[in-house]
């Protein structure tokens, strides 16, 4: 009796060419992953973000448009950062005095003494010359944790302009249980610190109070480190299983991370499903590509398709250096967007081809560019993609190319993206 083509049983595939296969999809996996784990390192050497709130300049001699003093203010109590340039406008040398007052001080005319009770920090910059220039910081260790303070500039005689920028720092702690084990959170300054008092360090030791660290440090203890993030312990234990796997256990670990990545939806047919994530350059042109670094970008991207149509949803980030004057003095710029559109797709042979137009909603942090970008922290973009790929069953290989107009910056970011997609094989 022979069963119907149809329902005959599969022929074994041999146990060496099984192996053989798999280890040549774990190489091409390894390749193709190789630039996305370059990149999520990339990543890890972003600074500590800085979330600028607002800007502006202050004049001494006050005119209408630009006071000599400004209450800066926020929604909730936090750790401060202010960054400013004073400039020398009139023809002779001056000393310039920039200081932080609490907020019901009265700056007066910016020449008299101030209560030593309205004072939070002051800096003096001596001698500043005609035409010349002063910049500085005022940290959180400067001006603590507060909802609002008063910001000035005060001089005797003098022509001066000061540009600033305020942002907000990530605190370090709220309680003493934030910070590593035998130091306390000094809720004053919103910092971990080794010593808030004297009685806090050895008897050979007295507490630095600007540094929170006990003087002279304690050469017998062992450095601290930050402990690595959550992604990068991901891939250290990935390294160590794909390293001390038999050949094997090897060649089956990418069908298990794709189990893992692939929601169920995948599997269903019709319409087809695939996952993505990509990574590659970002290049800003227009009004802000002269004060941009070239950027590196990640995206997840979510497709549901049906034959030559379909539609995508990805998220994504894009991480820039900046070049921008100061102030700020920081030099990063990141956005991060949602970006929804149609896809029309053309298959040719192994190869497909894939376009489609963009919305796009991008948000904007760590932005050095508030002077240029203003305090608004989303906006609207407009573009399209155009990509090939290639897949070998249900593993997509895919490059894409796109350009997005940020429509109130005037300004496109122009990206290229090498990604590993995920599908359910037809």
């Amino acid at each position: 009796m022979h069963l119907p083509r149809s329902l005959a049983p599969p022929s074994p595939v041999p146990r060496d060419d099984l192996i053989a296969v798999l280890l040549d999809d774990a190489g091409l996996v390894q390749r193709s992953l190789a630039p996305l784990i370059l990149a999520f390192v990339a990543t890890a050497c972003v600074p500590t973000p800085e979330d600028p709130l607002d800007f502006g300049s202050l004049c001494r001699p006050a005119t209408a448009q630009c006071p000599s003093a400004v209450l800066l203010e926020r929604d909730v109590s936090g750790r401060n950062q202010v960054d400013y340039v004073v400039r020398n406008v009139g023809p002779d040398p001056a000393a310039v005095e920039v200081v932080a007052l609490v907020p019901s001080a009265d700056f007066g005319d910016g020449t008299g003494e101030i209560d030593p009770d309205d004072l939070v920090t002051r800096r003096v910059h001596e001698a500043v010359g005609a035409g010349k220039i002063a910049e500085n910081r005022f940290t959180a260790q400067n001006l603590g944790v507060r909802d609002a303070f008063r910001f000035g500039v005060r001089c005797s005689g003098c022509e001066v302009e000061l540009d600033w920028v305020y942002a907000s720092v990530p605190r370090e702690c709220f309680e003493t249980s934030n910070c590593p084990a035998g130091w306390a959170c000094d809720e004053t300054l919103g910092r971990c610190a080794e010593c808030l008092v004297n009685a806090d360090c050895n008897s050979d030791q007295r507490c630095n109070t600007e540094s929170g660290r006990c003087d002279p440090p304690d050469t017998t203890a062992g450095c601290a480190t930050a402990a690595p993030s959550g992604w990068l312990w991901g891939l250290l234990a990935l390294g160590l299983v794909w390293g001390s796997c038999r050949r094997r256990c090897r060649a089956a670990l990418p069908f298990a991370l794709a189990l893992l990545v692939v929601p169920a939806t995948v599997r269903a047919s019709p319409p087809r499903a695939a996952i993505a994530l990509g990574a590659g350059p970002r290049v800003m042109a227009g009004a802000l590509g002269s004060v941009t670094k070239r950027g590196i970008g990640l995206s997840v991207q979510q497709e549901l398709r049906w034959r030559h149509i379909g539609a995508s949803l990805a998220l994504g980030t894009s991480y820039f250096l900046t070049t921008q004057t100061p102030p700020p003095f920081s030099r990063s710029f990141q956005t991060y967007g949602v970006t929804l559109g149609p896809r029309f797709y053309a298959p040719i042979r192994l190869f497909e081809l894939v376009a489609g137009p963009d919305y796009r909603r991008l948000g904007t942090a760590n932005n050095s560019l508030i002077r240029l970008t203003g305090t608004r922290t989303s906006f609207d973009a407009v573009g399209a993609v155009l990509g090939a790929r290639f897949r070998w069953s249900g593993l997509e290989v895919r490059v894409e190319g796109g350009g997005h107009y940020i429509v109130a910056l005037d300004t496109t970011m122009i990206s290229v993206d090498l990604a590993v997609g995920f599908t359910n094989a037809q």
